[in-house]
């Protein structure tokens, strides 16, 4: 055993400089303890028999995940270049228009630099100041208007500089959080990602370097992952898999009947609020169904209801006194 605090300590501090400068020495103890640090927690755990049962399920996922590491999946490594010079182009092409704005200008006639899109300090002066836009959420640390996702989809209507600055942000976080790394992880043709295992506070699968879990629908990053020969992509996903479980918690009979005669759960939620047959929901009240029927299973309020899709407050209590009713044991539960 190592002197663990002072040896930690030393480490750490190592770690805080990028490694640079470290020692074989250095990396093999830091190494063994970790090792050393894990099999002591096991210990401890399989005494007070935390992990009798699940441990054998776990090493069968541990395994796995090895295995699709070690095996990785086909990229076009190749078109990686070009795809990320076309986001690049149209990220300046979104900056221009930015720029070219009037409002834009003014505010930039004011500073020595051109306006910086990136910079979310500069975009909460432009939208207080030359804008002069409703303050609909402010910073919890701060107390000024935030600049982030909520707000700004909260502002769309109001300039149309807001929606153009979506754009460029979502732009923006492609090539950040997929090209640049897939160009960097990219090996021969594959890609090798880290599946971690409970990677997330609830237990989830995790990926990163690169994450492709989350690869965005845009067509020029998805034309990138192909199957190898012989090979194919399958998409699968659970079937409305929060609802079947409350269905089953409550016991609400309307829910249960519509899931065992095979009819689509958001679609019998928008007919019963909007009072019309199956047939004759349209997509846009199935779309409202859907987001009445997740918002029961979060526990949304109407205020939240107006923050997250953006219908008015008296609208969404309505909807939600609506449901509340059509499923009473739901409302009960």
């Amino acid at each position: 055993p190592f002197p663990l605090k002072k040896q930690v300590k030393k480490l750490e501090k190592v770690k805080e400089k990028g490694w640079e400068g470290v020692t074989f020495e250095d990396l093999w103890r830091y190494n063994c303890m970790d090792a050393d640090a894990t099999l002591r927690i096991f210990e401890i755990q399989r005494k007070n028999h935390y992990l009798v049962q699940e441990m054998p399920v776990l090493m069968a996922e541990q395994e796995t995940l090895v295995r699709m590491r070690v095996r990785g999946m086909s990229i076009e490594s190749a078109q990686i270049a070009a795809v990320q010079a076309d986001v690049d182009t149209e990220i300046a092409g979104q900056v221009e228009q930015m720029r070219a704005m009037p409002a834009v200008q003014v505010f930039q006639s004011r500073r020595k630099n051109p306006f910086n899109p990136a910079s979310a300090l500069q975009v909460r002066q432009l939208m207080e100041g030359c804008l002069s836009l409703p303050v609909f959420i402010r910073s919890r640390k701060t107390g000024t208007a935030s600049t982030g996702k909520e707000s700004l989809r909260q502002l769309r209507e109001y300039h149309p500089f807001v929606p153009l600055l979506e754009e460029y942000r979502k732009t923006v976080q492609i090539r950040k959080n997929f090209l640049v790394p897939l160009a960097a992880t990219a090996t021969n043709g594959r890609l090798h990602p880290e599946w971690k295992l409970g990677g997330t506070r609830t237990w989830r699968l995790s990926c990163s370097s690169p994450n492709i879990q989350n690869i965005p629908k845009n067509p020029r990053i998805r034309q990138l992952f192909r199957p190898a020969p012989g090979c194919v992509f399958v998409a699968a996903d659970y079937s409305q898999a929060e609802l079947r479980v409350v269905a089953s918690l409550s016991g609400e009979e309307a829910m249960i009947q519509a899931f065992r005669a095979g009819v689509d759960a958001h679609t019998a939620t928008a007919a019963a609020l909007y009072g019309v047959p199956l047939n004759a929901v349209t997509p846009l009240q199935r779309e409202q169904g859907k987001r009445c029927n997740f918002a029961v299973v979060y526990g949304i309020s109407p205020e939240g209801m107006h923050q997250k899709f953006g219908l008015p407050v008296e609208q969404a209590k309505e909807m939600l006194r609506k449901l509340w009713d059509s499923m009473p044991a739901i409302a009960a539960w």
